[in-house]
C-alpha cells in the first residue's frame, strides 16, 4: 500500500488543517501592506510551508505546487529582494482564493484539479530576475552520544562504520510520528539501525518536537541515505555524519538539554491529549437532551411543592431536597453544553477585511477596518445566521457610507475612511456596532422616499421624530442611495437584515449624524434555545414573555389609563407609554373576565427606543423555559415566537416583542 493510501484516513484532518493555514494565510496577508514586518512574513511563510508539506503527504500536487510558488515569493520578501507592495498583496490573496477552491474540491471528494495557472504565472511574473532563495542553516552542536549506543560501537568487534542521520521535518507536520516511521524503515533496509534519539517510545507517541536522530551501523553511504529520506513527504532537510570517539557530529534531536526538552515535549503531549474535536450535531443532540431534562426538572420542583402543600411527610422534605439537588446539578450540566457550543465571534468578523478591501480598491476608496470584541462569544447557532445580515451593513457602509479620498478631503476629514466592527456582551446578550465615519443619513430625504412609497402621508411624516423616520430605512424598496450599483441602492436588504435579526429574538437600532456618520447596534440573545421568561395569564391561558424584553411590571388602575388619539397610554415618570390588551392581540374570548377587578397588571417592554405596556390578566413568575419551533407545524404566527413546555404539563406559547410593538406604533401613530 502507498504512503498516500495510508493517509486516506487524514482526509477529515487535512481539512481542518487546511481551513486553518488558510485563514492565516488571508489574516495575515491583509496586514502585510500596513506592517511588512519580518514577523508576519515569517507567519505567512509557515503556514504556507505547512500547507504544501501537508498537501503533499496526502498527494495533492497541484495544491502543494501552488503554496510552493506562494513560498518562493514569501521567501524573496523575506530576504529584502522583494518589497511588498499592493500588486504583490492582490496576487497572494488570488492565491488564497484559489487555494479555498481547491480545498472546497477535495472536501466535495473531486480532488484539488482546480486551474490556478493565471495566480500561478502571476507570481512566477514577481519572481524574475531575482535570485534564488538563500538557505539558512544554523551550526549543530556536539553534545554526547547515549551510552547504550556508545556501548553498542565498543562492543563490536568487525569495526563496522557508524553513522548518525539526523532528519528534520517540515515545521507543524501532522504525521510525525508516521513519517518517522517510515524513515526508520528505509535506514533498516539499507543497514542496521542501533537507536534513536528521543528514544522510539516517544517518537511513536509524538513526544519530541520535528527533529530526530536515528544511529546506524553498516556499509551506508551518506548522499544515497540523503536521497532516500528526502524523498519522503514533510522531510525538510537530512544530515548524515560518521561518528567517532564516542562524539557525534550532529546536533543530537533532544539539544543541549535534551532532559528538559523532552519533558517539555512530553507535557505539551499530554496537554494536546487533553482536548478532543466534537461533531457539532452531537452538541446539538446534547442541548436538545438537556432542554427536556430542564423540562422535567421544573415539572418534578411542581410536583413536590403540590405534595409539600397537600401532605405533611418526611420523605416530601428528603423528595424536596433531591429536587433541589437535581436542579442544581441541571443548571450546571445545562451550562457546560452552552459553554460547550459557544464560539468567539471573530470567526464571522475575520471575513470582513478581505470583503472591505475588495470593495473599496473597486471604488475607488480608502478605507481602515478596526475589529474590537473578536473573543466575544455566543452560541454557533446564532453565529450561522448574523454573518449575512453584518456583511450586508458592511458593504452598504462601504459602498454609499463612507465617502471617496477626494469628497473626505474636501470636507476637512482624513482621506481614508474608517469602519469600526465591535462586539460586547451585555447581561445575557451580545451587542454588536457597526460604524462609520461617513457622510451618514440624510433624514429629509428618507421622509420624501417614505411618502413617495406611500408608507406615510404627507400630513403625518412632518410629525414623526427622526428615530422614528429612520426606521423606514428597513422597509423593502427605500434607499438612501443616488444610483442603483452592483453593490447597494436597489432598497431591498435592509427589510431582510432587520427580518433576520427579529427572528433571532434580536433588536437593531440606527443612529446617524449627516455628514459624521452611521451606527447600526444589534443586540442578539447569547442562545436560542432556552431563555428565561416572564410567566403571566391571559385568560384562561398562561403565555411567555423573554425577560430579555421585559423593561418593568407595574398593577395600575383605572384612574391611570388616558386616551390620547383615540389610543390608550399611561404615563410612567413623565412618558406617554402606550398600551396594547393581550386579550384582544391573542383574541382571546371575551366572556372571560379579569379576577382584578379594581386594578390591572401592566408589562412595560421595550423595542431599541419604543416602549409598550402589555395589559395581561395576572403574573404568574419567573421561569427558565425551552423553546420550540412551532413554524413546521402552524406556520409563522403574528405576535408568538414559539411555544414552551410548563412544569406542569401544559403549553405555553411565548409572546414575540418584535411583533407586537410595531403592532401599537401603526395603530396608534402612523396611520
Amino acid at each position: 500500500m502507498s504512503a498516500e493510501l495510508d493517509m486516506s484516513q487524514y482526509i477529515d484532518l487535512f481539512l481542518q488543517e487546511a481551513d486553518e493555514q488558510i485563514e492565516v494565510l488571508e489574516q495575515e496577508t491583509l496586514k502585510l501592506e500596513g506592517d511588512p514586518s519580518e514577523g508576519r512574513l515569517q507567519s505567512i511563510f509557515r503556514a504556507a510551508h505547512t500547507l504544501k508539506g501537508s498537501s503533499r503527504a496526502m498527494g495533492f500536487a497541484q495544491l502543494a505546487e501552488l503554496t510552493h510558488v506562494m513560498e518562493d515569493v514569501l521567501d524573496q520578501l523575506r530576504a529584502g529582494r522583494l518589497v511588498v507592495s499592493p500588486e504583490i498583496a492582490d496576487s497572494l490573496l488570488g492565491c488564497q482564493d484559489g487555494l479555498r477552491s481547491m480545498v472546497e474540491s477535495i472536501r466535495e471528494g473531486k480532488g484539488d484539479n482546480v486551474d490556478c495557472t493565471a495566480q500561478v504565472e502571476r507570481l512566477r511574473a514577481f519572481l524574475e530576475n531575482q535570485e534564488a532563495p538563500v538557505q539558512r542553516q544554523t551550526a549543530p552542536t556536539q553534545p554526547e552520544l547515549p551510552d547504550e549506543i556508545i556501548a553498542m560501537i565498543e562492543g563490536d568487534t568487525e569495526g563496522r562504520p557508524t553513522f548518525s542521520v539526523q532528519v528534520k521535518l517540515a515545521p507543524e507536520c501532522l504525521l510525525k510520528s508516521v513519517r518517522a516511521m517510515m524513515a526508520l524503515q528505509r535506514l533498516a533496509e539499507m543497514g542496521e539501525v542501533l537507536g534513536t534519539a528521543p528514544s522510539r517510545d516517544k517518537i511513536d507517541s509524538d513526544e519530541f518536537e520535528d527533529t530526530f536522530v536515528v544511529f546506524v551501523r553498516g556499509d551506508y553511504q551518506p548522499e544515497i541515505v540523503k536521497a532516500s529520506l528526502t524523498s519522503l513527504a514533510e522531510v525538510a532537510s537530512v544530515q548524515v555524519s560518521p561518528v567517532k570517539n564516542g562524539q557525534q557530529a550532529v546536533q543530537n534531536a533532544s539539544g543541549p538539554s535534551g532532559d528538559q526538552t523532552q519533558s517539555a515535549n512530553a507535557a505539551k503531549k499530554s496537554e494536546a491529549n487533553q482536548t478532543v474535536r466534537v461533531d457539532v450535531a452531537r452538541l446539538d443532540n446534547l442541548m436538545n437532551l438537556v432542554g427536556e431534562l430542564v423540562i422535567d426538572r421544573t415539572r418534578i420542583a411542581q410536583i413536590g411543592n403540590d405534595l409539600s402543600n397537600r401532605f405533611n411527610d418526611p420523605n416530601i422534605d428528603a423528595l424536596a431536597e433531591t429536587v433541589t439537588h437535581i436542579g442544581r446539578i441541571t443548571s450546571d450540566l445545562q451550562d457546560q453544553i452552552m459553554k460547550a457550543r459557544m464560539m468567539p465571534i471573530e470567526t464571522v468578523f475575520n471575513r470582513f477585511p478581505r470583503v472591505v478591501r475588495d470593495l473599496a480598491k473597486k471604488l475607488d476608496k480608502d478605507i481602515k477596518v478596526e475589529l474590537v470584541g473578536g473573543e466575544t462569544e455566543l452560541d454557533r447557532s446564532v453565529l450561522e445566521v448574523i454573518g449575512d445580515p453584518l456583511l450586508h451593513i458592511i458593504r452598504n457602509s462601504v459602498d454609499h457610507g463612507i465617502e471617496s479620498p477626494q469628497v473626505r478631503i474636501e470636507a476637512g476629514k482624513p482621506a481614508a475612511g474608517r469602519l469600526v466592527v465591535s462586539a460586547r456582551h451585555h447581561e445575557n446578550h451580545i451587542v454588536i456596532e457597526i460604524e462609520d465615519d461617513g457622510k451618514g443619513i440624510d433624514v429629509e430625504k428618507i421622509r420624501t422616499k417614505a411618502i413617495n412609497q406611500g408608507l406615510v402621508t404627507a400630513e403625518q411624516a412632518p410629525k414623526l421624530s427622526d428615530k422614528e423616520v429612520l426606521q423606514f430605512i428597513f422597509a423593502s424598496g427605500v434607499s438612501t442611495a443616488a444610483e442603483v450599483s452592483e453593490i447597494s441602492g436597489r432598497g431591498v436588504g435592509m427589510d431582510i437584515v432587520r427580518s433576520n435579526i427579529q427572528k433571532l429574538g434580536g433588536l437593531i437600532e440606527l443612529e446617524t449624524a449627516l455628514g459624521k456618520g452611521t451606527k447600526f447596534t444589534l443586540r442578539l440573545p447569547l442562545t436560542l434555545a432556552i431563555i428565561r421568561g416572564l410567566l403571566i395569564e391571559v385568560g384562561r391561558n398562561i403565555y411567555v414573555l423573554p425577560l430579555g424584553s421585559v423593561v418593568e411590571t407595574l398593577r395600575i388602575t383605572e384612574d391611570d389609563i388616558q386616551a390620547v388619539n383615540h389610543s390608550e397610554v399611561i404615563v410612567i415618570r413623565g412618558c406617554t407609554t402606550p398600551l396594547l390588551r393581550l386579550r384582544r392581540l391573542l383574541e382571546v374570548d371575551s366572556d372571560v373576565e379579569s379576577m382584578n377587578d379594581d386594578h390591572e397588571f401592566v408589562v412595560i417592554v421595550g423595542l431599541a427606543d419604543q416602549r409598550v405596556g402589555l395589559v395581561v390578566d395576572s403574573l404568574v413568575g419567573e421561569q427558565e423555559v425551552v423553546i420550540k419551533s412551532l413554524s413546521r407545524f402552524c406556520g409563522e404566527i403574528s405576535g408568538i415566537s414559539g411555544a414552551t413546555i410548563l412544569g406542569d404539563g401544559n403549553v405555553a406559547l411565548i409572546i414575540d416583542v418584535n411583533g407586537v410593538v410595531p403592532q401599537v406604533r401603526t395603530e396608534s401613530t402612523w396611520h
